[in-house]
């Protein structure tokens, strides 16, 4: 970035780009014919525009992809600047707790991808800045892109001075969004070591996720994205547990299901199994634990990686332990009662610090435990299968319907002895998981 701009306080949201936007002088004649229609590209995806005669003797195509065999060959419509941008940044950076600045992003990979003084000048940024962090994962986005973007990115930061809307609407746009991308995201945005002063409960949209539906249902309807202008004026109800929020002496029971365990407003009071672990927090939750960070938020596939969680311990099916250790992880994760240890308690074997951890007003292992005797509830006469019905509504979600497609062993004769013998290896190294899990969860 220009040596008169200063990096912009994470804490703070970009601003958004002006309405009125000038139009724009032609890029400068470095970037090729090819690396030139992918710009003009973005800019016609971001609302932004050069003159026609600027754009006279470029290409309508836009080339050939980098890597790829023939056969798989995709439209090249799929291939453009700015959708090759977005699903980059989507890939790398969705998982549940991935509140990233997509600006730094930007800023300090562009820069750092100048060998010459850009480096130099990443050192001499304070730790604080983090910017070698970000410039690493701006790397790994660019890995993922199968067009050669990155020229086009750095003409762009090269001339955000002269030309700063086009900067500027395009680190808007590439913001990483939560929970639905393109729709939905956390305002103001939250970045690992944050101060607890604004996450958590003092967060407008991680308290609404936090507190029960019972608490919740005293708001307005919870919005992702910047607040409503002007704000809501709450009942006297709401605006009670406001005040004691901000005064530090409000605690969410963890004697009552955080709201996120249910989708939004599907809450019932009179039956609390009712839509219960169908929040889209859960089976994300699940995918992004067992199968993988990148397929977090995607629809489940009907086979799995060979390298993720789920095939290693050969886990076919959601049980009702998986569902209460991801519901006590993702609590942990909303709450971000300890921000530098979020990304260690992704795993299996962290169970047994929650102990440690947890707040002595909100017990994690009381949350996980009632999470386990929810699925053993059989006292509703209406949901008297409620517990399969969930397990197998999640396991749908989170490993599709290839259960058919996949053998345990079950099939077999007698004389294939060995395979025999793997996939039994393979259904007790399961079980002993799950079973770390559940006796470490205080079950």
């Amino acid at each position: 970035m220009p040596e008169s701009e200063a990096i912009p306080d994470p804490n703070n949201p970009t601003p958004a780009p002006s309405s009125t936007i000038p139009v724009l002088i032609p890029p400068s004649t470095s970037l090729t014919a090819e690396q030139h229609a992918f710009y003009q590209d973005i800019l016609d995806h971001l609302g932004l525009t050069v003159p026609s005669a600027a754009s006279s003797g470029i290409p309508s195509v836009l080339g050939k992809r980098k890597i790829g065999p023939p056969q798989t060959r995709k439209p090249i419509s799929l291939f453009d600047g700015i959708h090759q941008s977005h699903c980059a940044g989507y890939i790398e950076g969705l998982t549940i707790n991935a509140f990233w600045n997509m600006k730094r992003i930007l800023t300090y990979g562009c820069l750092k991808s100048f060998p010459t003084a850009g480096a130099a000048r990443i050192d001499d940024l304070p730790p604080s800045e983090r910017a070698g962090h970000h410039a690493d994962i701006f790397a790994k986005i660019m890995s993922t892109c199968r067009i050669d973007l990155l020229p086009v990115l750095q003409h762009i930061y090269h001339d955000s001075n002269a030309r700063p809307a086009v900067w500027q609407a395009l680190c808007d746009r590439l913001a990483i969004l939560l929970p639905i991308p393109g729709s939905d995201c956390l305002f103001p945005p939250i970045e690992q070591g944050i101060a607890k002063s604004k996450r958590g409960l003092a967060h407008p949209q991680l308290r609404m996720l936090i507190m029960p539906w019972k608490d919740r249902v005293l708001f307005p309807p919870l919005i992702y994205g910047p607040p409503a202008n002007p704000t809501p004026t709450l009942s006297p109800e709401a605006q009670t547990i406001y005040d004691k929020i901000v005064a530090s002496q409000y605690t969410p029971s963890c004697k009552y299901f955080p709201s996120f365990c249910y989708p939004d407003g599907q809450w019932n009071p009179d039956a609390y199994l009712e839509n219960l672990f169908t929040g889209v927090a859960i089976w994300r939750g699940i995918r992004l634990l067992f199968v993988s960070r990148s397929g977090a938020i995607n629809a489940a596939d009907d086979e799995l990686s060979y390298g993720c969680l789920a095939a290693i311990h050969n886990i076919r099916r959601v049980t009702a332990h998986m569902v209460a250790y991801v519901v006590v992880q993702v609590m942990c994760i909303y709450s971000q009662v300890y921000a530098e240890t979020v990304q260690v308690w992704l795993s299996i074997s962290s169970a047994p610090q929650w102990t440690n951890q947890e707040s002595k007003k909100y017990k994690f292992t009381v949350l996980y435990q009632k999470v386990l005797d929810a699925f053993a509830d059989d006292s509703d006469p209406d949901r008297p299968e409620w517990g399969k019905e969930t397990l197998d509504w999640l396991t749908e979600r989170v490993f599709g319907e290839g259960d058919d497609n996949l053998s345990d062993g079950s099939d077999c004769d007698g004389a294939a002895s060995e395979d025999e013998a793997v996939a039994q290896r393979r259904r007790r190294a399961s079980q002993r998981v799950l079973a770390d899990a559940t006796n470490s969860g205080g079950t």
